[in-house]
């Protein structure tokens, strides 16, 4: 039978990342099962809302993205659209692919409701601690196991530390993390002098804790990338620095050419994507210890260093600067990361392709 994989983004806008940039990321994740199922590929269905108009499709090589309204469509609108667009689809096996164990898990479970021919694969990008914070959405998603066809976990640790569970670990999963761009050119020989925060101001990332250690480094210039709901509170209690809101292509690389070092004190960071994305472009990163800054700091210790307070992470950022990681040192990782992300979306594809 033929397989049609679903794409369920669900309130699109709410993400970090643009509308454009995360239908994007759904055709490179479709890209990898087009080469799996050569001649065989049907092209993915993303069905998305929370845009105040259609992105343009001509975009995009290996998805369809399907517009299905607004940012005030709700959630139940959002199920009813896909149902009525789904229903049409004759002789299909549908592979529903909830990005969250949540809102797009609740609507993949009520299509399958409707269209019983019908396979789930969810993703779950936290760890199980921050999940585990809201007893809701973590009870919601054990219930649901039994209805779902495997899971996509973002780091091999992650997947350990759920799979410590006997729910979870007898679904078949694969580790797939987000991916990145890595066709791109460094930027200039400038100086980088400056401390970083990349990503959204929001409990989540402990912007609070950033700033304690950021002011114990008055001699140090600060940039802070990102928007969020605690951006007023993060400026007011910044001594200095620059905050430049939502930056993305070529004007966020221009800011890692700056940055002496990118500073995470998120405390939950399963795959740490932000981190990676720094390491390729040459940005040494202290992080606060969390499962994806330690497989990363274990593989890469002198590009990777792991702090549990403020006077630790003070310490290390003043000593990193005196000796910074070698230019052969970042030129490791990203050969290491070229490799190991080619390999997960190969893994990711074959599991599309089995269900």
């Amino acid at each position: 039978m033929i397989r049609q994989l679903v794409f369920l983004l669900p309130r699109i806008d709410k993400n970090v990342f643009s509308a454009q940039a995360l239908l994007e990321r759904q055709d490179f994740y479709a890209s990898h099962l087009a080469r799996e199922q050569a001649g065989n590929y049907r092209r993915a269905i993303a069905l998305y809302s929370g845009t105040e108009k259609p992105v343009d499709p001509k975009s995009f090589n290996f998805i369809e993205p399907v517009w299905l309204g607004p940012t005030k469509l709700s959630l139940f609108s959002f199920f009813i659209r896909s149902l009525r667009y789904l229903k049409n689809l004759r002789d299909i096996r549908l592979i529903l692919v909830a990005g969250t164990p949540f809102q797009p898990l609740l609507i993949a479970r009520l299509i399958s409701l409707r269209i019983r021919n019908s396979a789930i694969q969810v993703s779950i990008h936290g760890e199980l601690a921050s999940i585990k914070q809201n007893r809701i959405k973590y009870l919601f998603l054990k219930s649901q196991l039994r209805h779902v066809s495997c899971l996509r976990f973002v780091s091999g640790a992650q997947r350990n530390d759920f799979c410590k569970q006997p729910k979870f670990s007898k679904l078949p999963s694969v580790v797939t993390p987000v991916p990145i761009n890595t066709e791109f050119n460094l930027g200039s020989n400038a100086p980088r002098n400056s401390l970083g925060f990349v990503g959204r101001i929001h409990e989540e990332r402990d912007p609070r804790l950033w700033v304690e250690i950021a002011n114990s480094l008055p001699e140090i210039p600060k940039l802070v990338v990102g928007d969020g709901p605690l951006l007023n509170e993060m400026r007011g209690a910044l001594r200095s620095g620059e905050f430049t809101g939502v930056l993305a292509g070529d004007k966020l690389a221009e800011i890692w050419n700056r940055l002496l070092v990118l500073l995470s004190t998120a405390p939950y960071e399963s795959y740490g994507l932000t981190i990676r994305e720094a390491l390729l472009h040459e940005v040494p990163v202290m992080a606060k210890t969390s499962a994806g800054a330690k497989d990363l700091a274990l593989r890469f210790p002198n590009l990777v260093r792991l702090f549990e307070n403020p006077e630790e992470a003070v310490a290390l950022i003043y000593e990193l600067r005196e000796s910074p990681p070698t230019k052969d040192e970042f030129k490791s990782f990203r050969e290491w990361f070229i490799e190991s992300q080619s390999e997960s979306l190969s893994a990711l594809a074959k599991m599309w392709a089995a269900m």
